[in-house]
C-alpha cells in the first residue's frame, strides 16, 4: 500500500483526534482529523454517516441483513427505513438504547459480539450483519461473529476508512478483521 497520501476527516466531536481504529487497520497512512464540535444528534442527523456503510455493505453483504446498533428505537426505526430505502431488507434490528455520543465506549467488545450474536438467531437467513455506530469500538468483532454465524460483517468506522482508502485506488486490505478488510482488492480510482 502507499503512504504517500493523506487523508482528511471530519470528525462529530469537538477534538481533532483521529479515531484510534483508523490508526490500527492502517497505522502507516496520515490522516488529519477535524472536529465540528457537534454535542447530539436528532435521529435526522444520522442518515449521511449511515450513507458511509452503504458502500461496504454493498460490496459484501448482500441484500439480506441483520443490524447491530448502540442506539435507541427512534434512531434504529430511521435506520431500518433508511435501508430499505436503499434496497435492503433488514430481517433483525436491536440496539443498546444509548444516546450520547461518549456513551458507545461503555460497549466491550465481549457486548457488541453478544448483540450481533443475538440478532444473527433472531433472523439466520440475513446475508450479512451491520454494525452501526462510529463510537462502537467494534475493530475485533468481525472475525468471531463471522466465524460464529457464518456471513459477513460490516462495521461503521472500518467501512469509513476502507471507503476512504478505496477513492484513492487502494485495496483497504487488513489482514485478520474479516472478510470486508481481508478479501478487498484495490478499487478503480474516481
Amino acid at each position: 500500500m502507499r503512504k504517500d497520501f493523506t487523508i482528511g476527516l471530519v470528525v462529530p466531536f469537538a477534538s481533532h483526534a483521529v479515531p484510534d481504529e483508523g490508526l490500527q487497520m492502517y497505522p502507516g497512512v496520515r490522516f488529519v482529523a477535524r472536529g465540528v464540535g457537534v454535542r447530539s444528534l436528532t435521529p435526522a442527523g444520522y442518515d449521511s454517516a449511515w450513507a458511509g456503510i452503504l458502500p461496504a455493505a454493498q460490496h459484501l453483504a448482500g441484500l439480506k441483513v441483520d443490524a447491530a446498533t448502540a442506539y435507541a428505537d427512534e434512531v434504529n426505526n430511521r435506520l431500518q427505513a433508511f435501508l430499505v430505502a436503499k434496497g435492503f431488507a433488514v430481517l433483525a434490528l436491536e440496539g443498546f438504547g444509548l444516546f450520547g455520543f461518549g456513551e458507545p465506549d461503555s460497549k466491550s467488545e465481549a457486548d457488541i459480539i453478544a448483540l450481533g450474536s443475538k440478532v444473527c438467531v433472531a433472523a439466520p437467513a440475513a446475508e450479512g450483519l451491520l454494525i452501526s455506530c462510529g463510537g462502537l469500538r467494534t475493530l475485533g468483532v468481525a472475525k468471531p461473529l463471522e466465524q460464529r454465524h457464518g456471513i459477513p460483517v460490516v462495521a461503521s468506522t472500518q467501512a469509513a476508512f476502507w471507503a476512504a482508502l478505496r477513492l484513492l485506488g487502494e485495496s483497504g486490505r487488513v489482514a485478520g478483521r474479516g472478510r470486508l478488510l481481508e478479501q478487498s482488492t484495490a478499487a478503480p480510482v474516481h
